[in-house]
């Protein structure tokens, strides 16, 4: 196909911007506007209002006479912009036409019947066959690249682009519409506007304007969080993801908090000091203020939490007011790990991982499990890097605990020497008491620690809520580890487990030097259990809890100006909040608005920091921005995550050679799927589309459309 440029239309040619003018066009119009007939599917007018018949003044072959002299024909123009969704996706909000013609019109003007019924002929009494415009957007009732793309995520190309999934769709409704196929066989192949580099500009226009609606959205906010985390995709590139963390204020009067992924940025180098520069280049690119950072939220990587080189240290140097935050679900996972690290528990759970691995590693394994196991249920591996979902595959580990060791014992027979060796070593591990103590007895407080797991994922979730789920639940387990019932639960469910598959329920023998394990006497199996194993790892897990997720900070400690915890608020600690949040506040009114607060607060409803947010928002400026600075921190990074996720299922093995700016344009689309339009923004982009080329005068048009019905498609550059 051609890739030359678009030329400027010939003298006296009129483009096709101008061809679709409307009586409404405001008098900044460079060419008078002309009358567009009623339609009978369709409205022209430019504000997306029907017109009636009887406000024509022209007839229809009157109005091609006018708009339609010079030959040439629109082959494809709106072939590329039917399948690219410029009325369902947002296509930007600058689109704005050279005589400021508003991009509605346009897509009014373009707007699908919605309908699989094969349309009537036009030929024959009317004498005019149907136009391009609307022979193409008629094609499908919802575009490909919103339906594809955005929402169900399907390739756009195949190995050939005649063989493609974008050509297969239009090949398919050219079965049942005869124009579509008289255009597809007789119009030059390069005025069908299918190419790839017609879809990449609209990708690319279409995800700008999804962008820009964040960053509008953001800096009306004000004040903002980034969050940030790089990831290999499928062909081992690095991939960067940044989003923002903001509050934004609905015409209701309610502040909602969003965290929306904005952009991939591919880097080659993973030092401080280069994803710190892709930063600051992100947000000079979309015109974000960075003074205007509270708070930055990475992982626990050196390159990114380093205190010296890290890119929160870098950042902090040159931004002080934007605090770092490591990730709470990173910080629970850590803790998690850590308190696994009692040798019992340990063993434990590597026994566990590696029987898992080994039965899910071989299909014939998998079969011999699957011919024991009645209910279907799979079996689920350990995470390597996510350790609060290790109470999962426990979980299931536990339930199918016969089915595992009957799969075990089939596989020590008529196999190679190399798995009926591995089946008996784990086999022997599994039917041990040290085994079936420690499964039991971890996995009742590994799964009292996922509702806080699953609660810091939320986008919605802040600090102080986050703060006080885990200080409950440290609390919970606190009373749990000297609870002599909780434990014995969890004792005769190990014993129950042991005495069906005849195990003997024992103890170590004890030492009188002893370095690699606890080795506390006791006088029964139970009691020593209590003290050498569940005690330590409870104790791990707690230490753990109240270093990583319960102590406080500075800017944590502005929560004490929620009604519920006013009474709490002590001079030095206001002081100190004062101190914090001085370069966004006036120190002097804040304290006349504090007064004033207790009294209100005193009867006040408010529990959640959104709310206090909502209701301090005009009569306490200041108290207003140190509570909505504070529910801008960020928690986790999981909205970051989640963009790998959807990168993965973009970047695939099959199409692992698109280009960075056509992956951003998909993943925007497809991350932000329920991003509502408006089609009323005016742009600049559409007019600079390589593929919209005036077709030369010399082409003849395809034979449904006459010569006098020709559309001049030449844009004004």
């Amino acid at each position: 196909m051609s890739s030359r440029k678009p030329p400027r239309p010939l003298p006296g040619q009129k483009s096709i911007f101008q061809c679709f003018k409307t009586p409404n066009s405001t008098p900044d119009d460079s060419e008078s506007s002309s009358t567009v007939p009623a339609d009978n599917s369709q409205s022209f007018s430019g504000d997306n209002t029907k017109s009636s018949p009887k406000e024509s003044t022209s007839s229809p072959k009157q109005f091609q006479a006018d708009h339609c002299q010079n030959d040439g024909y629109s082959a494809g123009c709106s072939l590329g912009a039917r399948f690219l969704d410029i009325g369902t996706i947002d296509v930007t909000r600058r689109l704005r036409m050279s005589d400021s013609m508003k991009m509605s019109t346009l897509i009014s003007r373009f707007e699908p019947s919605r309908s699989w019924v094969k349309p009537k002929s036009t030929h024959g009494k009317s004498g005019a066959a149907r136009r391009v415009p609307d022979l193409v957007f008629d094609t499908v009732n919802y575009p490909y690249l919103s339906f594809a793309g955005k929402k169900q995520n399907i390739a756009f190309r195949g190995k050939t682009e005649e063989k493609s999934n974008f050509r297969a769709l239009i090949n398919y409704r050219a079965e049942v519409d005869s124009d579509l196929h008289d255009h597809l066989a007789n119009s030059p192949k390069h005025a069908q506007y299918l190419s790839p580099s017609i879809q990449n500009e609209f990708i690319h226009i279409c995800g700008n304007q999804i962008s820009d609606s964040i960053v509008h959205r953001c800096q009306d906010a004000r004040y903002f969080s980034i969050l940030a985390d790089e990831s290999a995709d499928v062909s081992n590139t690095e991939q960067f993801a940044f989003c923002l963390r903001y509050i934004e204020r609905q015409s209701s009067g309610k502040h909602v908090l969003h965290e929306d992924f904005l952009s991939f940025v591919q880097t080659t180098e993973t030092t401080g000091e280069t994803l710190h520069q892709l930063l600051l280049d992100e947000i000079h690119k979309h015109n974000l203020n960075p003074n205007f950072i509270v708070g930055q939220g990475y992982d626990g990587a050196g390159n990114m939490s380093g205190c010296h080189r890290g890119v929160q240290a870098r950042f902090s140097a040159e931004f002080p007011n934007a605090k770092y935050i490591h990730c709470r679900n990173h910080r629970l996972n850590l803790a998690i790990c850590h308190a696994c690290r009692v040798a019992f528990v340990q063993s434990m759970f590597t026994v566990v991982g590696d029987v898992l691995f080994f039965i899910t590693s071989s299909p014939k394994r998998l079969g011999v499990y699957s011919s024991h196991n009645d209910d279907g249920e799979a079996l689920k591996k350990f995470c390597p890097t996510r350790w609060s979902q290790h109470s999962e595959s426990i979980t299931a580990f536990y339930t199918h605990f016969k089915s595992i060791v009957e799969t075990l014992t089939d596989l020590q027979v008529g196999m190679d020497t190399k798995t009926m060796s591995t089946a008996s070593s784990l086999q022997k591990a599994v039917l041990s008491f040290d085994f079936v103590v420690a499964l039991c007895c971890v996995s009742g407080p590994l799964d009292t620690l996922n509702p806080l797991t699953d609660s810091m994922q939320d986008p919605q979730c802040d600090l102080v809520k986050a703060a006080q789920h885990a200080k409950v639940l440290h609390g919970l387990l606190a009373e749990r580890r000297n609870d002599i019932g909780y434990f014995g639960g969890l004792w005769e469910k190990a014993v129950a487990l042991a005495t069906a598959h005849d195990i003997n329920v024992c103890q170590p023998r004890v030492a009188a030097r002893q370095q690699h394990r606890n080795n506390i006497a006791a006088e029964t199996p139970k009691e020593y259990w209590r003290l050498n194993m569940f005690v330590p790892f409870m104790d791990h897990l707690l230490s753990q809890l109240h270093d990583r997720l319960c102590l406080s900070t500075t800017r944590l400690n502005a929560q004490y100006l929620l009604p519920t915890k006013l009474r709490q608020l002590s001079p030095e600690m206001w002081a100190d909040i004062k101190q914090e949040y001085s370069p966004f506040i006036d120190c002097q009114a804040i304290d006349t608005e504090l007064d004033v607060w207790k009294r209100v607060a005193a009867d006040s409803p408010i529990q959640g920091l959104a709310e206090a947010v909502d209701e301090t928002y005009q009569l306490y400026p200041n108290i207003h921005v140190v509570l909505k600075i504070l529910l801008t921190m960020p928690v986790s990074t999981a909205s970051a995550e989640r963009s790998f996720s959807s990168l993965r299922r973009l970047k695939t093995y099959l199409r692992n050679t698109m280009t960075e700016e056509r992956l951003t344009g998909l993943a925007l689309m497809h991350i932000h799927r329920n991003h509502q339009i408006d089609i009323d923004q005016d742009s600049d982009q559409v007019k600079n589309l390589s593929g919209m080329v005036k077709v030369s005068s010399n082409i003849r048009p395809p034979s449904y459309l006459e010569p006098s019905q020709g559309l001049d498609i030449g844009l004004k550059r």
